[in-house]
């Protein structure tokens, strides 16, 4: 299962960008009203396939991206609360990755420290999932948006390595991560 969280404004970006959102949110399972409440909770695999059904059906590529870059801490619930209140960026990331199992049972986050370097990753492990191009999409901007939280506007990754392919169109990922290294 997955909490709406942000995901709540997802059907008015779908319609933002020209589709239907309760057809859109139909073709992956979802009733019109899914969405709605942020403490609500939708099957993790639905929301894989609204994102890639409002990618085709919005013929918007990075949709995954516009999703999570809405996102911010406080649409993460208790657990936000929790990881914007720690006193230290650190703090902050470990708390994320330990407790992120609150909003979201199909993946899970890790963190990664050497010589001073700091990793962070997501990872779903919910089996047979084809349709998760989208939803990493939207991790990564996500995870962008709450780092620039935690440290500040300036802050700024090393590298991001991308969950799937290279996207014919790379510039929505390259903007995302200002200038960090982008690999796919």
């Amino acid at each position: 299962m997955q909490r709406v969280g942000a995901f709540s404004g997802l059907p008015t970006l779908i319609a933002q960008l020209g589709a239907h959102p309760a057809s859109t949110l139909a073709s992956a399972g979802l009733a019109p009203d899914a969405l709605d409440d942020p403490e609500g909770r939708v099957p993790f695999a639905a929301l894989c396939r609204l994102l890639e059904s409002g990618a085709g059906k919005a013929s918007c590529a990075h949709i995954g991206l516009l999703a999570g870059k809405m996102w911010r801490l406080a649409d993460l619930g208790i657990v936000g609360e929790m990881v914007a209140n720690c006193p230290t960026v650190g703090e902050a990331l470990e708390a994320l990755t330990v407790h992120q199992h609150l909003n979201s049972s199909g993946g899970m986050g890790f963190l990664l420290e050497r010589a001073g370097i700091v990793d962070a990753g997501y990872a779903i492990y919910h089996a047979g999932l084809t349709h998760t191009h989208q939803y990493y999409d939207a991790i990564l901007a996500g995870t962008f948006n709450f780092l620039r939280e935690l440290a500040g506007p300036a802050w700024l990754p090393a590298e991001i390595f991308v969950s799937h392919s290279r996207p014919r169109d790379t510039r929505f990922h390259s903007s995302n991560a200002s200038r960090g290294v982008v690999q796919f």
